[in-house]
């Protein structure tokens, strides 16, 4: 990057990598925006570890709710106190970004307060596309493609999710939540290690993540080369799960561990060479 860095991005790099990454490849005049889009993502993203209770957790996402009300009806005040802020309501206004997407991404992240797992497969899916396919929607918007690759990304966002739930699980259940469909495990399951059972669950979430990552094969290589920044997670994708499936899904394999260095190195010869 040849600007200073900005806070949104600063933020991004800090707490989101892959994504920060996948984004230094996006056009220059959409790169900001794009920041400022997923640093806004990570306040929701991170509500739960901000807050002591549920019901301040509440307050918090109302908080943003009403702060994107305001910006689509005109009465937020540009200068708000808060970074995110005092950036997204020109991105939104200049990339005519649908407001509908914002609100599912509030409403999505009121699941993380909860300490119950999905019921169902089906329950997984539906927040794992509140929480990530809206998302790329959203940076579809800003890159100017609207439509065009709308199923596509709406299927990386379920697989990437899905795959980062399933990766993160160790943390998780650290945390007293676990993201497996109670669907998949025996009644009044407790995960307390990544026992058969649990890497059972794993495998079928992985293979239906991977289900979804096989949807956005449809289109020719060529057509993702307007948007590196938001399909470069699909060989992303596509290595965490290989990972997952070597270590016998087992989402506390030391394997799991991804080099930073060599994935961004992987990421700019896939850039340049146009593999996505």
């Amino acid at each position: 990057m040849s600007k200073p860095i900005s806070l949104s991005a600063i933020e991004v790099r800090r707490h989101d990598w892959d994504r920060f990454i996948c984004t230094l490849f996006a056009p220059e005049a959409c790169r900001e925006d794009l920041f400022t889009l997923l640093a806004f993502n990570l306040e929701l993203a991170r509500t739960r570890e901000r807050v002591t209770e549920p019901l301040i957790g509440e307050m918090r996402l109302q908080w943003w709710r009403d702060a994107i009300e305001g910006i689509y009806d005109g009465s937020r005040r540009l200068d708000s106190g808060h970074y995110v802020l005092e950036h997204l309501p020109g991105v939104i206004r200049s990339r005519n970004l649908s407001k509908s997407y914002f609100v599912e991404l509030i409403e999505s992240r009121l699941m993380d307060l909860s300490d119950q797992p999905p019921l169902t497969m089906e329950a997984l899916q539906s927040y794992a596309h509140g929480t990530s396919s809206t998302l790329n929607l959203l940076q579809l918007e800003i890159l100017g493609c609207g439509e065009a690759l709308a199923p596509e990304a709406e299927a990386l966002g379920l697989a990437w999710a899905m795959t980062g739930l399933m990766r993160a699980l160790p943390e998780l259940v650290r945390q007293g939540r676990s993201p497996l469909p109670a669907s998949l495990l025996p009644a009044s399951r407790v995960i307390a290690g990544m026992d058969e059972g649990v890497r059972r669950a794993v495998k079928q979430v992985c293979q239906a993540a991977e289900k979804h990552l096989d949807e956005t094969s449809k289109l020719e290589t060529s057509d993702y080369r307007g948007v590196p920044s938001l399909f470069l997670l699909r060989p992303l994708c596509r290595s965490y799960l290989t990972k997952m499936a070597d270590a016998n899904y087992d989402p506390s394999a030391p394997t799991l561990r991804q080099s930073r260095a060599k994935q961004q190195l992987a990421l700019w010869f896939r850039a340049r060479l146009g593999l996505f």
